[in-house]
């Protein structure tokens, strides 16, 4: 699936593709981890060109931007923040409820309707959160800030030149790509 177009190479067979094995594997927590991961890799891709590096903010408004799951029942970009940190650094599920400091848990499962279920009697409270419906809504933002920003032709030539720095995947043929 080599491909020399970034978007193809980064978007769609890195950030996508991984994402995409790990549900079809029931791996949910790596899944989740990589989208959290890959919104970091959005919010880098939206920075403005004086900017070199992901500030929290820049991630919440990406995410407050571009994710948007079924339903009333929404994640905030500081909730997915925090979610992202719990999930990377700790491998846990616990976050901060920002509001009053309160603690609580996201927990994830596989694929349910409503995409996001809140239980607010238990202790400490805690919301569920369908992997399935995460991952759509990360594709769909993904796609649609694209959209957006190759449609701006100076964000379009720092995303160009963004990609340059990103990871990609070459594949070698050992027949031809010997070292001389």
């Amino acid at each position: 699936m080599h491909s020399e177009n970034p978007i193809h190479n980064v978007i769609q067979y890195q950030i996508k593709g991984g994402i995409r094995v790990c549900f079809e594997h029931k791996h949910y927590t790596s899944a989740v981890k990589l989208i959290f991961a890959g919104m970091d890799t959005m919010a880098y891709l939206s920075l403005p060109p004086e900017r070199v590096t992901v500030k929290p903010r820049h991630f919440v408004k990406w995410a407050e931007t571009y994710i948007r799951l079924p339903g009333e029942i929404q994640l905030s970009g500081q909730e997915l923040y925090a979610a992202r940190n719990s999930a990377l650094h700790t491998h846990s599920a616990h976050i901060s409820k920002h509001d009053n400091d309160r603690r609580r848990s996201i927990m994830y499962a596989d694929n349910m309707v409503p995409p996001i279920k809140i239980t607010p009697n238990a202790s400490p409270p805690f919301l569920i959160v369908s992997v399935q419906h995460l991952m759509n809504a990360f594709f769909e933002g993904i796609d649609q800030f694209l959209v957006e920003a190759y449609s701006n032709q100076l964000q379009a030539e720092v995303i160009e030149r963004r990609f340059e720095e990103i990871f990609h995947y070459y594949q070698m043929d050992p027949a031809t790509d010997t070292e001389e």
